[in-house]
């Protein structure tokens, strides 16, 4: 992408294959590229980058790119913009694709803010980045979205509880976790504390410090 002195263009939540200005991939002074959302390597597409770039190799002209091959859009239509992943995802058309090891690291790489709820499940509680993110045909997380089991006892038959967190995952695979846990009684905080690199099958327990009267919400 080439950006002239007279205009200016941002560039976010997109895939490239770099952002080495000596690559001339993306040239041009009033360029904004969001470092965040933009990812700038090969993000195993169910074609392969080599395909796509044999597809789009360009001439320079004496003011102008142009395309070296005639049939370039037909061929472009054919290409399958799908993020591969182990856990599953789709093809052209809309089918599953065919087993695969490898795993987009595109997967789960959009704005955190971003909407995600059209992503099946598991999604990774974020967003893909790419031509299917947050649809119905986005690529599936490996790992998924962490689940927590709580359940809440009062071992000495009083009032003061004990909140025992037991943390899970569908798939069964690892995972490093941050378990932040807030407790309180009205305006009061009992609890306030952050959980770090929780596993999968970790239990956290927290008990009150102080007895509660009966009755009371928390």
């Amino acid at each position: 992408m080439h950006v002239a002195s007279s205009g200016s263009a941002r560039i976010s939540h997109s895939l490239v294959t770099s952002l080495d200005p000596a690559d001339e991939c993306l040239v041009g002074t009033k360029l904004v590229v969001d470092p965040d959302t933009v990812f700038a390597a090969d993000p195993k597409l169910v074609t392969s980058t080599a395909a796509y770039e044999s597809l789009v190799t360009v001439t320079d002209g004496a003011q102008y790119y142009t395309y070296a091959n005639p049939t370039i859009y037909e061929d472009l239509a054919t290409m399958d913009a799908h993020l591969l992943s182990a856990a599953g995802y789709c093809v052209n058309g809309g089918a599953a694709g065919p087993a695969t090891s490898v795993t987009s690291t595109a997967i789960d790489m959009g704005d955190p803010d971003a909407d995600y709820a059209s992503e099946p499940a598991p999604n990774g509680g974020r967003l893909n980045l790419g031509a299917y993110g947050n649809s119905v045909e986005a690529s599936m997380s490996v790992i998924g979205q962490p689940e927590a089991t709580v359940e809440v006892t009062f071992p000495d038959g009083l009032t003061r509880p004990l909140v025992r967190i037991t943390m899970g995952l569908e798939s069964g695979l690892g995972y490093s976790a941050t378990v932040h846990i807030t407790c309180s009684t009205g305006e009061v905080v009992m609890a306030d504390n952050d959980y770090t690199f929780v596993s999968n099958g970790d239990v956290i327990e927290w008990k009150a410090l102080e007895f509660l009267q009966p009755g009371t919400t928390f």
